[in-house]
């Protein structure tokens, strides 16, 4: 759901409003995590948890790619192609969207859940929802929701190793509009794409 949202400026921007009011009238009620500015030190753990990100997503696909030679390369050239309607703004939109997520995923659900199940299990129960809002309804692309629910997991990490939530909703915000800046110059270029299978 949340991909297909990210799509468009205008849904993803109303979405992200919606969000950051939920997460305001929770921390009101004093049911989420604080807003604050990051220290210099959470800024430094954001970072690396940024670079660990990055690193994992280039893991995950050439693993997939490897291990799927002939399944995934398509998959994945049906997911870029599923973002082809975005332009600048919708990319910008769409990470204003990943921040607001993760004002309410992390700052109210896996803050909320900690004290009670722990942290190990907290950062599972989010992930889980955030794989569930990320699934794609086409059969090809729904098993992304797989790899949606191991960001999920280094998100919620991220939140519990830096302390922050703010430095956490900028990496996701970072994450997301570099991926779909990603998937734009792939398009553009064909870089590391397979080629498209004609359509009958």
């Amino acid at each position: 759901m949340l991909f297909a949202i990210k799509r468009h400026s205008g849904p993803a921007l109303f979405l992200a409003l919606i969000l950051a009011l939920g997460y305001t009238a929770a921390a009101a009620l004093g049911l989420a995590a604080p807003l604050a500015p990051p220290t210099a030190r959470q800024w430094a753990l954001a970072a690396a948890c940024l670079g660990v990100i990055v690193a994992s997503d280039g893991l995950v696909h050439g693993a997939c790619s490897l291990a799927f030679r002939r399944t995934y390369p398509p998959r994945y050239r049906a997911l870029v192609d599923y973002f082809a309607h975005q332009r600048a703004l919708a990319i910008a939109a769409g990470g204003a969207l990943a921040a607001t997520e993760e004002l309410v995923l992390r700052g109210v659900l896996l803050a909320s859940a900690r004290p009670v199940i722990g942290d190990a299990a907290a950062i599972a129960v989010a992930a889980a929802v955030f794989a569930l809002l990320h699934v794609i309804p086409e059969p090809e692309l729904a098993p992304f929701a797989l790899w949606a629910a191991w960001e999920g997991a280094l998100l919620g990490a991220t939140y519990v190793a830096t302390g922050s939530l703010l430095a956490c909703a900028l990496v996701h915000a970072a994450h997301d509009v570099g991926g779909f800046a990603v998937f734009a110059i792939q398009r553009r270029t064909g870089m590391l794409l397979p080629p498209r299978i004609p359509t009958p």
